[in-house]
């Protein structure tokens, strides 16, 4: 078992170092959701109102649920009102994460998710797609619906995107094998997240070798 805890101490050390400089960059701001309220009235295009309605949800904090609720479903009828397909995939993404994110409704996340996960499909949107089903997922397991998570997974890797991505969703599978009980299965999600990430390493290692090279400088390939 420790050399499985390691596995997955490490492989969760790299994944919530991604997910921590996205969630800084992003710190709710009062003076932010004003400035981006005031704008909206000034804006003619239809689809720039739907993109600064989402970004007014997402700057609210998050437990103003029903300030944020209110702005991402303006987004979400303004998207449908115009049939910006784009727009409607990406505002049923935000507001699933509302519902989930909040705790507020699973049920209703997931059904926002497979909204958006439809037209993503349709329109060969790969990385909307992978999204939605990885943040679906989230929502089943929340639920304690393990099978259902595991199948979404099973579908983003068969998506492909990026190796940030794709490990992330190999470790989440690991760790849901390791809620039931799975050890063999979750040690190999755990190792394979692994070999993604030393994959990833050694190509940028060889981008960075061969320009260096074509500038004609020396390269250590082994730091």
């Amino acid at each position: 078992m420790s050399f499985l805890n390691n596995k997955y101490i490490l492989v969760c050390f790299f994944f919530l170092t991604f997910l921590y400089s996205i969630s800084i960059s992003g710190q709710p701001n009062a003076q932010k959701t004003d400035s981006l309220i005031s704008v909206i009235s000034k804006v003619n295009a239809d689809s720039d109102k739907v993109t600064l309605l989402v970004k007014v949800s997402q700057s609210i904090e998050p437990r103003d649920t029903t300030k944020r609720l209110q702005y991402a479903k303006m987004a979400f009828q303004l998207a449908s009102d115009i049939k910006w397909e784009r727009g409607i995939t990406f505002t049923a993404i935000a507001l699933g994460r509302i519902y989930h994110d909040c705790g507020i409704n699973n049920f209703l996340a997931i059904k926002y998710y497979l909204q958006a996960r439809a037209l993503a499909h349709a329109s060969n949107d790969c990385f909307s797609e992978a999204r939605t089903l990885g943040y679906m997922a989230d929502a089943y397991e929340s639920s304690t619906q393990y099978s259902n998570a595991l199948d979404c997974y099973r579908q983003a890797l068969g998506i492909k995107t990026s190796p940030a991505v794709i490990m992330g969703e190999l470790a989440n599978m690991g760790q849901i094998y390791t809620k039931l009980g799975d050890y063999p299965q979750a040690l190999t999600c755990f190792d394979s997240s692994l070999k993604v990430l030393d994959e990833s390493i050694r190509n940028t290692k060889k981008k960075r070798a061969q320009r260096y090279i074509t500038n004609g400088g020396p390269f250590n390939y082994y730091w």
